[in-house]
């Protein structure tokens, strides 16, 4: 494994590549928000929804870096590059391919409602949606956390910044303890983003065109958390010892938190969950590390895998529901069932086709296909650089 603190973490791209497959485990779960009610997959599912999404803003706050201070302009375009655009990637071609998709069938009910053919106007409207994070596309739903994870890292940017004459004062008294001043300053932008995402849903105020949100300020507190934790990680659970029994303990309280009180990020409403679901992710998501960093040990088949997975999480989210359609296809065939095979996320309300065995299908495929059309994208990509 590489040096954790200089150069490339492996078992940060395990931990995201657990992450991606945990979201697709969650969609593939028939649940009751999917139309379903299966009792282990419901748990299964409250317990990946207490951290899966956290985790990918703790890990993008993991590596963020404090010069970015005074590099601003550099962390901005990093981030248009990196989540902005594949944003627009990603979900531009389903706003082209909308009537095409509507008419074979790949679109399903949501809330009672089915979406709608696009006439002329609307197509212009969708088509310009996706620059200005606005996509509305069905099979695209999942990209909510770009939108959010961008704004998420740019507030916490500039909160930062604006706060950090405070560290500045700090370090004075601390003599020349820089490291201490810069984790007070991010203890202290945590909390106020915190109280912020309170304030905010507890007065049900959002403010949709600077996309100032509940959700979105939890999101920065826990980026920041991903940034606080990297800056101490070197004096934290270093020891055999102390990863496993942090493991240990931070499996047992998100069982104990799936039982008591399971909620997500994806919808949460309640402005006393924003501390839960804080403590829940930032908990979840460093178990997961830990977990992560005695998997990479092994450097098989499994491990790199993963590693690929990791590096290549957007592809799986983009994909992956239009991907449980080839799933539904098999179902609706197999049971003669009379659903159409369109429905979102997955056929839920069929209790025999339900067990084990779909839910595994529906996981290796929503993962397994997106990565496969990777895998060979990226070989004829090297083969034709090879022939040049």
């Amino acid at each position: 494994m590489n040096n954790r603190f200089s150069g490339r973490d492996e078992s940060i791209y395990i931990a995201k590549g657990l992450g991606i497959i945990f979201v697709v485990m969650g969609h593939s779960c028939a649940v009751e928000r999917h139309g379903g009610c299966n009792p282990w997959q419901t748990i299964l599912c409250d317990y990946v929804y207490l951290f899966h999404m956290p985790l990918f803003f703790f890990l993008s706050g993991y590596f963020f870096s404090w010069h970015y201070l005074d590099n601003k302009l550099v962390f901005i375009r990093k981030k248009i590059r990196g989540l902005w655009w594949s944003y627009v990637k990603w979900t531009l071609p389903f706003a082209v391919l909308h009537n095409v998709l509507l008419a074979v069938g790949m679109y399903g009910a949501s809330n009672g409602m089915m979406p709608e053919h696009y006439d002329l106007r609307n197509y212009v409207k969708y088509l310009i949606a996706p620059f200005f994070f606005r996509s509305g596309d069905q099979l695209t739903g999942g990209f909510w956390f770009v939108e959010d994870l961008f704004f998420a890292a740019i507030y916490s940017l500039f909160m930062l910044w604006g706060i950090r004459g405070l560290a500045a004062r700090l370090k004075g008294q601390w003599g020349n303890a820089e490291r201490t001043a810069q984790n007070i300053t991010t203890i202290a932008a945590m909390l106020c983003f915190m109280l912020a995402s309170i304030f905010l849903l507890y007065n049900n105020i959002e403010v949709a065109r600077l996309h100032i949100t509940g959700r979105a300020m939890l999101g920065a507190s826990l980026f920041l958390a991903g940034h606080f934790v990297r800056q101490n990680a070197a004096v934290s659970f270093s020891g055999t010892a102390g990863t496993i029994g942090f493991v240990v303990c931070g499996m047992l309280i998100l069982t104990l938190g799936t039982v008591l009180h399971p909620v997500n990020l994806s919808d949460i409403r309640n402005a006393f969950d924003v501390p839960y679901l804080w403590v829940m992710g930032v908990v979840g998501t460093w178990t997961w590390v830990l977990a992560s960093r005695r998997i990479v040990r092994g450097k098989g088949f499994a491990q790199q895998s993963l590693i690929y997975i990791g590096n290549n999480t957007l592809i799986v989210l983009a994909l992956h529901l239009a991907c449980f359609k080839l799933v539904n296809l098999l179902k609706v065939a197999y049971y003669h069932l009379e659903t159409p095979y369109g429905a979102m996320p997955i056929i839920a309300d069929d209790p025999s086709s339900n067990g084990l065995v779909w839910w595994l299908l529906y996981l290796f495929v929503g993962v397994g296909v997106p990565i496969g059309i990777k895998l060979l994208y990226d070989q004829a990509l090297a083969a034709r650089m090879h022939k040049q």
